[in-house]
């Protein structure tokens, strides 16, 4: 999702600080655009959701039923899928409790 953030500062160096701060939050790949007039810089960048990247086998609702198997069941969907399928939107992280 393309997302804007403003940044405003009074002089150039809480302008600086400010940029500085977002940015670190903030990987190169996702930052599109930079632009500054005067005291305000506009900052276009992509946040990807969270299960973008993950894979079924580390969803809560993934379950190989307790077998050393490459295919588990989906508890949420319902179908039958391999541990190494890309995640869905429904995806819920195993390390979040």
């Amino acid at each position: 999702m393309i997302q804007i953030k403003f940044v405003q500062g009074k002089d150039l160096l809480t302008l600086e600080n400010g940029v500085n701060e977002f940015l670190a939050s903030l990987s190169s790949e996702e930052i599109k655009d930079i632009k500054r007039e005067e005291l305000l810089v506009t900052i276009l960048y992509e946040r990807k959701d969270a299960w973008v990247g993950m894979m079924c086998c580390d969803c809560q609702y993934w379950d190989d039923g307790g077998e050393p198997t490459t295919s588990g069941l989906c508890h949420e969907t319902g179908r039958r899928c391999r541990f190494n399928c890309k995640a869905c939107e429904r995806f819920r992280d195993v390390r979040e409790v």
